[in-house]
């Protein structure tokens, strides 16, 4: 199986392809990379927090891409499987209780 498939299937993540895999005592890192893509300014390397896998902490970490839009604004991307604050994935966000 392919790695980017393995991403897809355990992460729900598209366009990803898997670069490294870490395991600590109590931690998981995922590390994603992917394609150069077309417009991209540059990258930051982010990280979230996903569901933990038993005992252990699962993080992934993935380059974020900023495009360069008309006018000279620099725009960040927006993932659709990375939540609203960029610090959880969004399908952990979903399953923590809410404080309201």
């Amino acid at each position: 199986m392919q790695s980017s498939t393995l991403i897809k299937r355990l992460f729900g993540i598209q366009d990803f392809y898997l670069i490294d895999l870490k395991i600590f005592k109590r931690r998981v890192e995922v590390v994603l990379d992917r394609a150069k893509q077309q417009g991209e300014y540059d990258r930051r390397w982010c990280w979230v927090r996903d569901f933990n896998f038993g005992d252990k902490e699962i993080w992934i970490k993935f380059p974020k891409i900023r495009y360069l839009a008309q006018g000279g604004w620099i725009r960040n991307e927006q993932l659709p499987w990375v939540g609203h604050y960029g610090r959880l994935t969004r399908r952990f966000e979903r399953h923590i209780p809410s404080r309201h």
